[in-house]
């Protein structure tokens, strides 16, 4: 005997079997079942319609599966409260007890209650349809295999809806910045091929506002590389576009990248080199006075020095390639690489034009013709490489080589297209030339228009690394602990703080230039913070690290992950004039909140409450669109998020194609309009597919905007002798409840209480407004 059950409400739940016999009990057992959220049917009110569907509704903060049966409460109208400059979504679910057809949609405007003529307009109400990803394998002991809703794509009008299934339909209503307040009253519309249901929607405007720039910070990585692969770019112009509509969607979720301006950074110039690795080396040259030594001595990786400048050519003409060389050894291979690169400056794969030698031991010269036909037809640029053993993916050979008076010219000109290919440093004053002008125009863009709150900011030349690895600092030829790097690095570094601070981002700057270091690498992080420090003053120096007395005093901006930080230590740092945001990722995981696929969908709003309760000023997320695993997939075919919501392990001394799991959904909350990506060769010169996990955020991100304001009125009322009462209220709601959340592990999978409580601020923070306008 089977018997189906209904889960009704996310952890254990109660299961009573109970056997009669004429009304009296024979045999009683009980037992306890975990649900997933995937299981949850504890929410929701039905909505009326006629003919064969059932029809209801849920906020936003919850996950519809698929096959979850309808609610038993009954409702009369989609219920939404919002205030301005706000986004608030909902539910509609549709479940058809046979396949609907031509399946419609039309939104109306919602007209405010006794003014007819003042609506909020038609356009402000945009409407998706849930998807849903086949989680195979759980992230952890929280999640659960089957179809898990994530990604929002907007309904296609004549959609067919399959029998025997739930299809939520996500509506987001934004109510502009001046829009009046009040009750909104209007339909959305359903039709199919012989079926018809009018959706009443109450929309209640707050009369207050959210600011244009939130107050809780983000800073999530975004990957432009990814967003030209998946979406079939080919040109600069094209990536720009693209780009600046994930911008503006990354905007409208309030949510920031790092590195608003990927395609236009800062460009440094020393003046002192040319040359990402590798030694001047005065005892020995062809001609001049040096010679670039390069030595690879590791056994597991590819060491290569390489042009920093990209070299931009004509690749219809002949170039010729030449250089002396001197290796260590006799019979010594070694390799001389040209990478291709598009007019983007991006490397063309499987495009690289090698010259593979073998050394003397002496110094000799190596020309190499480069004919029009070895150039890719999207090359605009090229770099060198002057590696002193050969390549592999294993990295095994190493040697020492030394280069000298290397050239690249056009066919029949004199031009030497490589900077500093003599390495000679010259009569150069040792400053640093620094160019903001295509950053500015895009930062004025993104900070001062978007509004985007946080402003990722690199000096050229720092250290480096992770836990995994790191590497020392290095200014054109001089390494770090040179009195020549130093004065470069201030140079440089004076420049970047004083033109911040005219423009009035450096508040919103900070550096981070160093993951997750473990104990052993406190030391080097200490003295790159030194050098931050003296390079540039007054540029925030940040850490993906919890507090550590071994690193006390050298860090600005804490960012620990969620579950390694106290709330007493938090509270320590702050009283030091510290600040503090915090991050999610692979870890932690069940039962903390995450960020993954297979969580409830009240985890990411309530990772913003718990910030709030504990100080924490930003969120931090390393990406946003980690399509695919360059580990996993090593190419040329790439992982489809569509198909596949697993994120693989990327790097950390794995092997192309070996396979490791973070877990669903981790570092990607968008997903890429193109959904057959190894098939699809179109261009796709669209925005980005939301998903249920980034409305989530923004709902945090907003909530932590209602928090802020109920305690900044109630500070100004308080110095305007609002009544006690009031004053109270407002301080107690002001605190977020346990009830919500305690701690990183201990919070409520219903967000019910989350949504009576932003009620209630609600009401109280147009209470205080009323009486900061001298109004009853």
């Amino acid at each position: 005997m089977s018997v189906p059950l209904a889960g009704r409400g996310v952890g254990l739940n109660a299961i009573v079997l109970e056997v009669l016999e004429d009304g009296a009990p024979l045999y009683r057992a009980g037992m306890e079942q975990p649900l997933s959220p995937l299981d949850d049917a504890s929410f929701g009110r039905r909505l009326p319609s006629g003919g064969p569907v059932a029809l209801w509704w849920c906020e936003g903060a919850y996950k519809v599966s698929r096959t979850r049966p309808a609610p038993r409460e009954s409702g009369d109208a989609v219920r939404l409260e919002a205030a301005r400059n706000e986004y608030e979504p909902a539910q509609i679910v549709i479940r058809p007890d046979r396949d609907l057809r031509n399946v419609r949609v039309r939104v109306g405007h919602l007209s405010r209650s006794g003014e007819p003529q003042t609506r909020l307009p038609a356009d402000n109400i945009a409407v998706s349809l849930v998807g849903y990803v086949n989680v195979t394998r759980p992230t952890d002991a929280g999640g659960a295999r089957g179809y898990w809703p994530d990604p929002l794509p907007p309904f296609a009008q004549g959609t067919d809806l399959p029998a025997g299934r739930n299809h939520p339909l996500w509506l987001t209503v934004h109510v502009p910045p001046d829009q009046p307040a009040g009750r909104y009253e209007g339909e959305i519309i359903l039709e199919a091929e012989g079926w018809r249901a009018a959706v009443p929607v109450e929309v209640k405007v707050w009369d207050f506002a959210l600011p244009r720039e939130p107050r809780l910070q983000t800073a999530f990585g975004l990957s432009h590389h990814l967003i030209r692969r998946y979406h079939n770019l080919e040109t600069t112009e094209e990536l720009r576009a693209v780009l600046d509509l994930y911008h503006r969607d990354c905007a409208a979720h309030r949510i920031a990248p790092y590195d608003p301006a990927p395609l236009d950074p800062i460009r440094v110039e020393f003046n002192a080199g040319g040359w990402t690795a590798g030694d001047y080396d005065a005892s020995t040259a062809h001609a001049g006075q040096r010679s670039l030594r390069v030595t690879d001595d590791s056994p597991t990786s590819s060491i290569a020095a390489s042009s920093e400048d990209l070299i931009p050519l004509d690749t219809a003409v002949d170039h010729h390639l030449s250089w002396w060389v001197k290796t260590q050894d006799e019979g010594q291979p070694y390799l001389v690489t040209l990478a291709q690169h598009d007019e983007a400056g991006q490397w063309i794969w499987g495009n690289n034009v090698d010259v593979p030698c073998v050394g003397s031991g002496r110094w000799e010269q190596v020309e190499a013709l480069v004919p029009p036909e070895r150039f890719n037809e999207r090359t605009r640029f090229v770099g060198i490489a002057l590696r002193p053993a050969p390549w592999s993916e294993e990295g095994e050979a190493t040697g020492t080589a030394w280069f000298d008076d290397v050239r690249l010219a056009a066919e029949g000109r004199q031009e030497n297209l490589v900077r500093s290919g003599d390495f000679e440093l010259g009569t150069a004053s040792l400053e640093a030339e620094v160019d903001f002008t295509a950053f500015d125009r895009q930062c004025e863009r993104c900070l001062d228009e978007l509004g985007f709150n946080t402003l990722m900011v690199g000096l050229r030349g720092m250290p480096g690394g992770t836990f995994y690895a790191r590497r020392p600092g290095r200014a054109g030829p001089f390494e770090q602990g040179s009195a020549e790097y130093e004065r470069l690095m201030a140079s440089q570094g004076r420049q970047i703080v004083e033109h911040l601070r005219g423009k009035g981002w450096l508040g919103k700057a900070y550096c981070y230039w160093f993951d997750e270091p473990e104990p052993r690498d406190y030391a080097f992080v200490v003295e790159g913070m030194e050098l931050l420090q003296r390079a540039a003053p007054g540029l925030t120096r940040m850490l993906t690290e919890q507090p550590e007395d071994e690193l006390a005093g050298h860090v600005d901006l804490w960012c620990p992950v969620v579950g390694a930080v106290s709330r007493e230590a938090i509270a320590e740092r702050k009283r030091h004039g510290e600040r503090l945001w915090w991050y999610l990722c692979t870890a932690p995981k069940t039962p903390y909140i995450g960020l993954f696929i297979d969580r409830p969908a009240v985890d990411l709003r309530a990772w913003a409450w718990l910030s709030r309760k504990w100080g924490i000023e930003g969120l931090l997320v390393w990406s946003a669109n980690y399509w695919t695993s360059p580990t996993a997939f090593p190419g040329p075919e790439v992982q489809n998020p569509w198909d596949d919501p697993m994120s693989y392990v990327t790097g950390y001394g794995r092997e192309r194609g070996q396979i490791g799991y973070w877990g669903n959904g981790d570092g990607r909350f968008l997903y890429p309009p193109n959904r057959d990506v190894n098939n699809d060769a179109g261009k796709h010169l669209s925005g980005p597919v939301s998903s249920l996990r980034w409305e989530m955020l923004r709902e945090g991100v907003e909530d932590y905007d209602y928090f802020h304001l109920l305690a900044e009125l109630a500070r100004r009322a308080e110095g305007a002798g609002a009544p006690a009462g009031l004053l109270a209220r407002a301080r107690a709601l002001a605190v977020v409840p346990d009830a919500v959340i305690t701690d990183g592990r201990t919070y409520s999978n219903d967000p019910a209480s989350l949504y009576a409580h932003r009620h209630r601020m609600a009401e109280v923070i147009e209470e205080l407004s009323r009486t900061l306008r001298g109004e009853p």
